[in-house]
């Protein structure tokens, strides 16, 4: 007999995001940030993932927001070390 688990442990979480409040990041009405394609927020600069941002709340998925973030970080650091 086969059993079946299946466990969504971040159901229900209210994200803690008075940090970004308080630097004015633009917030969703359930107070997650808002993110653009690439974990982008409304402050150039400043990105976000996992929990605090909108979407499955799911390891696989934090991680590859974090990886999107990385690689837009990464690029942009590129393009401020050639305008030099």
């Amino acid at each position: 007999m086969l059993e079946k688990v299946v466990l969504y442990s971040a159901l229900g979480v209210r994200p803690h995001s008075r940090l970004a409040q308080r630097l004015e990041v633009a917030l969703e009405e359930d107070r997650r940030i808002k993110v653009d394609s690439h974990q982008g927020t409304n402050i150039e600069g400043v990105y976000a993932v996992s929990d605090v941002v909108t979407g499955l709340n799911q390891l696989g998925v934090s991680m590859a927001q974090g990886e999107i973030a990385a690689l837009a970080i990464h690029n942009r650091l590129r393009e401020h070390k050639n305008d030099r």
